[in-house]
């Protein structure tokens, strides 16, 4: 977009108006239920802006908020989760600060690389993990599942495919 249009407003470290966020690079973006804007930086924890413009930064902290936040995700009953792709996955409690850990185990080893998290209309989490691909917590069995590619042998196809129609 042209310059002239007013769209974009920089809210970054370099301006001198507007320094609500830090110098650390943004890698997660999430809007929640409330209009807040969440912000996943590399190594510097995570930042709400609300949408009066007013901004806290939640500092890395053992118990709390991992220094790398790579996914945001609000759920359909307003419970927060944080994905790390250095600590793993996280329950967050924004008005403490404090998350829960929530390990992630495959083949017996703890995989810590999660690159993303969404929910379904069927109350499932979806969890992205580098070394452990598609990961599904049921929210209502408190249960994880490992989603594979194929099942006993034969590859699923477009129409028997787990994901298929799930949005």
């Amino acid at each position: 977009l042209p310059r002239e249009s007013g769209q974009f407003k920089y809210i970054g470290h370099k301006s001198i108006n507007n320094d609500k966020i830090g110098s650390n690079r943004i890698i997660s973006i999430f809007k929640d239920k409330t209009s807040s804007l969440w912000l996943g930086t590399a190594n510097d924890g995570l930042y709400q802006v609300s949408s009066n413009g007013s901004t806290r930064h939640y500092i890395p902290t053992r118990g709390g908020v991992p220094p790398f936040v790579s996914g945001i995700l609000q759920d359909s009953g307003d419970s927060y989760w944080l994905a790390s792709l250095v600590d793993g996955l996280f329950r967050f409690n924004p008005m403490s600060g404090q998350c829960t850990k929530i390990p992630i185990y495959y083949k017996n080893k703890e995989m810590k690389g999660v690159t993303c998290i969404t929910e379904d209309g069927n109350k499932n989490i979806w969890i992205g993990v580098m070394g452990g691909g598609l990961l599904r917590w049921d929210m209502r069995t408190k249960k994880m599942y490992q989603m594979r590619t194929y099942d006993n042998g034969q590859q699923f196809s477009e129409n028997g495919n787990l994901l298929h129609n799930r949005w």
